[in-house]
């Protein structure tokens, strides 16, 4: 029974931000801006919230991420987080809606900002201590505008590309599908990629050495 309503909570926080990212599209098209945001549910260990900014440390919550670009480029990024790995958001003028007290946090961060791209840095993905995360694959396939490769470092600019991953880091993991667009650039710092490279196209798997 716990499973099944977990799984309904994930799913309705994934229906309501296709719905409400789909409508806010329109919005960007228009207005030269990206917008996004972040659903949040479960227990936190504690929450830190500063100017323009809030850190969740983790205890036991989801987080589901719905951005779109004024390019068109869509990321959803699914996350169970577990064993102290927290959500940061930070940006000028970024709000929360909802439920949020010192151990449990229900309802949603949001944000517009204008002429910004959608830079995606896995890098960013390590815990307090410097570790990388214990298991990481990325898919790779479209369209590209170029790619720059020194040693094992990638510069992946897109053009029309699907990004598909699957990661895990102790007890908290996570799935993400990017539709990205010509606003979008990949960098991958120690990484190893395997499958078709070339200027234009790209279609591989990609994991942290």
């Amino acid at each position: 029974m716990k499973r099944f309503l977990s799984l309904l909570i994930i799913l309705l926080f994934i229906w309501m931000s296709i719905s409400s990212s789909t409508n806010a599209l329109n919005n960007v098209k228009s207005s030269n801006s990206e917008t996004f945001r972040i659903y949040v549910f479960g227990i936190i260990e504690d929450v830190y919230i500063g100017n323009d900014t809030y850190d969740f440390e983790a205890g036991n919550f989801i987080s589901v991420r719905h951005v779109i670009t004024e390019h068109g480029s869509r990321f959803f990024w699914y996350t169970h987080h577990k064993n102290g790995f927290g959500l940061n958001e930070s940006g000028q003028g970024i709000q929360f809606c909802g439920i949020l007290k010192p151990h449990f946090v229900c309802g949603y961060l949001y944000h517009n900002y204008s002429e910004v791209s959608h830079v995606e840095n896995k890098n960013d993905l390590h815990d307090s201590s410097g570790l990388r995360l214990f298991f990481s694959r990325e898919f790779f396939i479209g369209k590209i505008k170029n790619i720059t490769i020194e040693g094992n470092d990638y510069n992946i600019y897109a053009l029309n590309l699907w990004r598909i991953e699957v990661w895990w880091y102790n007890d908290s993991r996570g799935f993400q599908i990017d539709h990205a667009r010509d606003d979008t650039c990949y960098y991958r710092f120690d990484y190893a990629f395997r499958g078709i490279i070339r200027p234009n196209f790209v279609c591989g798997i990609g994991r942290y050495i």
